[in-house]
């Protein structure tokens, strides 16, 4: 009985020391404390457990200066637009841009014989796929101007002389009142799209439609009448006389040399018209080219080597 007793003591002070010793903490394999660990510089990068607290690098960062150029941020990317008038002249500027732009109006583009459409990313392209007004966005391009080909309207002088300029027009145009040519001895009709065309059949105002096209002035020859007056002593004789370019250029056309009822030693010199002193020479070729009415002019006879001219309107 008082054996058991003993035995009871025994195992419970083996119990309670277990006891002790596991509440005193455990120890590493080596039998060493575990280290605390190392504290954070309390100025430094507090991210980084190993960082050293006499570590010069672990410095707190410098606050960023606005005025600082090193501190800017970074740009952003520009982009161009150029438009290119692709034969013709007068596209608008460049323009620089950071994320969109629209292409600017088209101003004076312009090109002789053609009308514009628009733009086009490709030289050669015969449709326009933008226009003023359109949105770029964010790439550097260039645009190239889109033309069509205009027809044509030329005039033909046709012998004659300050013939209109060349026209160009889209599918129509209409005749300018200002379309006239001139032409030396000859009076102006109109045009004609036949060369040899006697009636015009095309005047200010007509529409002109299709293809190209040439069309030639058309002319109707001017004939021109002459009147001498043999004037003297209340007598009026008057021959009429009609003449044309064609005359006088092939010299078919002279001035008369005759007039009837000259005062006795003179003789008829040549004729002109009143208040002028150009005398058109008997026999000559005449050199006007108007309608008139001319008088005698004469001289005495009675010298060869100086003549005094007179003038008669009457007695």
């Amino acid at each position: 009985m008082k054996y058991s007793k003993l035995l009871k003591i025994g195992l419970l002070a083996v119990l309670m020391s277990g006891l002790v010793f596991t509440s005193c903490g455990s120890k590493d394999d080596d039998d060493e404390p575990t280290p605390n660990p190392t504290p954070v510089n309390p100025g430094g990068n507090t991210d980084d457990p190993n960082v050293k607290p006499d570590d010069p690098n672990n410095k707190p960062d410098d606050p960023v200066n606005p005025d600082d150029p090193n501190n800017k941020p970074d740009p952003k990317p520009t982009y161009t637009l150029t438009l290119d008038a692709n034969g013709g002249e007068n596209a608008p500027e460049a323009v620089t841009f950071e994320d969109k732009t629209s292409i600017p109006a088209d101003g004076n583009i312009a090109r002789t014989g053609y009308k514009f459409l628009g733009w086009s990313e490709k030289q050669d392209a015969t449709a326009a796929d933008l226009k003023a007004g359109d949105e770029i966005t964010a790439k550097t391009v260039t645009l190239y101007a889109v033309w069509q080909k205009l027809l044509t309207l030329t005039f033909d002088a046709n012998g004659g002389t300050d013939a209109p300029a060349l026209e160009y027009f889209d599918g129509k145009i209409v005749l300018s009142d200002q379309a006239t040519a001139t032409r030396k001895g000859y009076l102006f009709l109109g045009w004609s799209t036949s060369k040899d065309a006697k009636d015009a059949e095309l005047k200010a105002g007509d529409e002109i439609t299709g293809d190209d096209v040439t069309i030639y002035a058309v002319w109707d020859i001017t004939v021109y009448m002459v009147k001498y007056h043999c004037v003297y002593k209340n007598e009026n004789y008057v021959e009429e006389r009609h003449f044309t370019i064609k005359d006088v250029e092939n010299g078919k056309y002279s001035i008369s040399t005759w007039c009837s009822n000259l005062p006795e030693g003179y003789a008829l010199v040549g004729w002109k018209m009143k208040n002028s002193d150009v005398v058109y020479r008997c026999g000559e070729t005449a050199d006007i080219l108007f309608s008139a009415d001319l008088y005698p002019v004469i001289g005495k006879t009675t010298s060869t080597e100086e003549r005094e001219y007179h003038y008669y309107e009457g007695n």
